[in-house]
C-alpha cells in the first residue's frame, strides 16, 4: 500500500511541477504579447497621425485653390 502512495506522491509532485511551469510559461507568453500590443499600438497612431497630416495637407491645397478661384472671379 505504502508504494502505491509513494507512486501518488511522486505524480502529484510531477504535475505541481508541470503547473509550475506551465503557469511560468504563460506569463512569459503574456509579456511577449504585451510588448508585441504596444508595438502594434504605436505602429497604429504613427499610421493615424500620417493620415491626418496627409489629410490637413489635402484641405489647405483644396482651401488655397478655391481662395485664388474665388480671388480671381472677384476681379
Amino acid at each position: 500500500m505504502s508504494k502505491i502512495f509513494a507512486w501518488i506522491e511522486e505524480q502529484l509532485g510531477r504535475l505541481a511541477n508541470f503547473c509550475s511551469d506551465a503557469i511560468e510559461d504563460l506569463k512569459s507568453a503574456d509579456e511577449k504579447l504585451s510588448e508585441k500590443l504596444d508595438e502594434l499600438d504605436d505602429k497604429a497612431r504613427a499610421e493615424i497621425k500620417k493620415y491626418n497630416n496627409r489629410q490637413c495637407g489635402k484641405a489647405v491645397a483644396v482651401g488655397f485653390i478655391i481662395g485664388v478661384v474665388v480671388s480671381l472671379l472677384i476681379k
